[in-house]
């Protein structure tokens, strides 16, 4: 292609072979081109062979290996015919040998800048596994001191039990909690957090994440597979190899699409041929070439150019950025990929538990009730006795209200509570009862404890409802079947929520709040973070709370976001278009969840909902690139322009053109690499 430009070069290239017509240079083409279609080419023969007879659809390695075959057959063609019968049977003709190597060249080095920019696209995730550090310093504890006892031991032989010690700046080795020492931890590559937390004794550090001030030593508590990291990577991996509803889109098109390239190049090589052949265009379009070689340029091109991939690579990549730039950045799993993120694009209401959701999740009890002194809170030894199975009893209990009870009473009794507890029994929503040190205890809601000690609602005492009317949640504990106790609890409100709902009231959602609580209790809250009273729904039970989002789908339109944190709210998270779950709630509600928010901020619902949208725009802007370039490209390569311009695009820039729009792809959806939250929580 170059050599034939220079003049001394050209007489020696131009030069017969033998008595033939063919030239130095077509046997030279011809020997360096056969090693390329032989060998570099293979691996589009191989594609296209099982693209047709394995898979029944054609792809683009079909349009490579025929474009590319045909340049180097019809060349191979001509170079016998002219060795054998001397004479060019055609006025013109000339081999493209060049065409067929230069096309096979283009293609692979597309492929190679494509498969570049796609690993530049995955490496976020893959990235966070280098975070956990590979060697550890193991410790033993000899009564009230720590010794050393291997200095640089491999992460992956520690045991859950083991103790190491982590020095300032350095990275835990695994999931852990502190044995000895405080220090503040930097768990931003965990929950995309900024802000270094605070860790002291018996509290859990993550793998991965790095000690920021004091040497502590930490108790392994998990390893490998078990750890926070690897479930997170793993998740992703697997959110990032699923599949978007959307992705059907391309699948027909491409169905038919080669199909219609194929068909659409044998009509142009039929329509320039006859052009030619018969006169009807001007002999000078094609004075350096033969009709059948001039038509073969328009023919091969419209192959070549047709790039399919680009509308297999619409989705995936941006999925891919999407999922891995959520886990990474902002602490968020996508744990069904694309299907989650297409859930997320389309919402119209957005549903929100109260309890460790709008609240902090921490409740405290701010009043407490002993109903056989009146309404004191003095308490005599046998009181103190039935505190203390209460306290055993909530100790085997998950719930946030519960767990605020028995803290309550165990710092009142300066010591733990943990009598064993039998027949236990959680009544999700309502309460639980069980039997401890020969009692019968029941701790619950006012309908729970009415039905448990068989009395009316009326029989209540007048202070449940002067709780109830400040806005607190009330919980009531029996013991053999006799009321005895009353607490009211109240949580904090989480101080991003109030920006937060406001986000997301801007965007047009519809926020309710559905709740187990009571109506007083949650209409406090709605009031503190800007939900709408008639858009409160309270004392549901879980399963209430599911039936509630259908009235709610219907009332609003669009899909339906629920955010729960809790054990009952697994059937909503469930029922939901798209369940969030609060990363610090049970495991129950985050595998029934689509999205996990790892750090437990509110912020990051906005910025599940907000990346989802941005995600999509990407992938229809790589749609209709990728259409677009379609369908202009084809017509340029067809020769739609040549009566005018007179320019014919070779079939080797037309390969390069055709890679470009793949990589062109790819880096638009690289782009959400730059993704930022939607705001700054004021709050914090």
């Amino acid at each position: 292609m170059i050599l034939p430009n220079f003049p001394n070069w050209r007489v020696v290239l131009y030069s017969p072979v033998a008595s033939s017509s063919a030239t130095i240079l077509d046997i030279a083409s011809f020997l360096l081109a056969t090693p390329i279609q032989l060998f570099c080419a293979r691996k589009f023969y191989i594609g296209a062979y099982l693209a047709v007879f394995r898979r029944g659809r054609p792809n683009m390695d079909v349009l490579v290996a025929i474009s590319s075959s045909t340049c180097y057959l019809y060349s191979l063609l001509l170079l016998v015919s002219w060795l054998i019968f001397g004479a060019r049977s055609e006025h013109g003709a000339e081999t493209v040998f060049h065409t067929a190597a230069m096309l096979i060249t283009f293609v692979l080095l597309g492929k190679w800048l494509e498969s570049k920019t796609k690993s530049s696209a995955a490496d976020g995730i893959s990235s966070m596994m280098a975070l956990r550090p590979e060697r550890a310093t193991l410790m033993r504890k000899e009564g009230d001191k720590y010794h050393m006892e291997v200095p640089d031991v491999e992460v992956d032989l520690l045991l859950p039990g083991d103790l190491v010690r982590v020095p300032p700046g350095g990275s835990f080795p695994s999931d852990g909690e502190i044995e000895e020492g405080e220090t503040v931890v930097d768990e931003s590559m965990i929950t995309g957090e900024s802000k270094p937390v605070v860790k002291s004794c018996g509290e859990a550090v993550f793998g991965g994440t790095v000690n920021s001030s004091h040497s502590v030593i930490a108790r392994i508590t998990s390893t490998g597979e078990d750890t926070v990291l690897a479930r997170i990577v793993e998740a992703v991996e697997s959110a990032q190899a699923t599949r978007a509803p959307i992705e059907s889109i391309a699948d027909k098109v491409s169905s038919v699409f080669v199909y219609g390239v194929l068909l659409l190049s044998i009509l142009v090589f039929i329509v320039w041929y006859t052009l030619a052949k018969t006169g009807a265009i001007p002999t000078s379009w094609f004075e350096d070439s033969s009709p059948l070689s001039f038509s073969l340029t328009f023919s091969v091109a419209v192959m070549v150019i047709a790039c399919p991939c680009a509308l297999g690579l619409a989705t995936p990549t941006a999925v891919m950025v999407a999922t891995g730039q959520a886990a990474r950045k902002f602490g968020l799993l996508f744990r069904h990929g694309a299907a989650s993120l297409q859930a997320a694009n389309t919402v119209g209401s957005v549903v929100l538990d109260k309890t460790g959701t709008l609240t902090v999740g921490h409740p405290v009890v701010t009043r407490f009730v002993n109903f056989r002194d009146g309404s004191s809170d003095i308490v005599g030894e046998r009181e103190m006795m039935e505190l203390e199975a209460i306290a055993s009893a909530e100790s085997c209990s998950e719930h946030p209200i519960g767990r605020a009870i028995q803290m309550y009473i165990e710092d009142r009794m300066s010591r733990p509570c943990r009598k064993s507890c039998e027949n236990f029994e959680a009544v999700v929503g309502r309460g639980l009862k069980c039997s401890v040190g020969g009692r019968d205890i029941a701790v619950g809601n006012k309908d729970f404890i009415v039905s448990a000690c068989c009395i009316l609602r009326s029989e209540l005492p007048s202070v449940v409802e002067e709780m109830e009317d400040a806005g607190f949640s009330v919980a009531l504990a029996a013991v053999n079947g006799d009321m005895r106790f009353a607490f009211s609890v109240t949580d904090e409100t989480r101080p991003e929520a109030w920006d937060v709902i406001s986000w997301m009231h801007r965007r047009g959602l519809a926020v309710w709040m559905v709740t187990g609580d009571t109506l007083k209790a949650a209409e406090l809250v709605g009031r503190k973070v800007g939900i709408d009273s008639t858009k409160i729904l309270a004392s549901c039970l879980p399963w209430e709370k599911a039936n509630a989002l259908e009235r709610i789908k219907e009332e609003n339109g669009g899909r339906v976001v629920f955010v729960g944190d809790g054990t009952n709210d697994a059937p909503a998270l469930s029922a939901a278009d798209v369940g969030i779950a609060m990363g610090a709630g049970t495991h129950i509600a985050c595998d029934a969840a689509d999205i996990v928010l790892v750090g437990s901020n509110l912020r990051d619902v906005a910025t599940a909902l907000d990346l989802a949208v941005q995600a999509f725009r990407t992938i229809r802007r790589n749609y209709a690139w990728a259409l677009g370039y379609n369908i202009i490209a084809i017509p340029v390569a067809a020769g739609a322009a040549f009566p005018f311009t007179k320019v014919v695009l070779p079939p080797h820039l037309a390969a390069a053109l055709m890679g470009l729009s793949s990589i062109s792809v790819v880096l638009s959806s690289l782009a959400l690499k730059l993704y930022q939250a939607p705001f700054t929580v004021t709050g914090q």
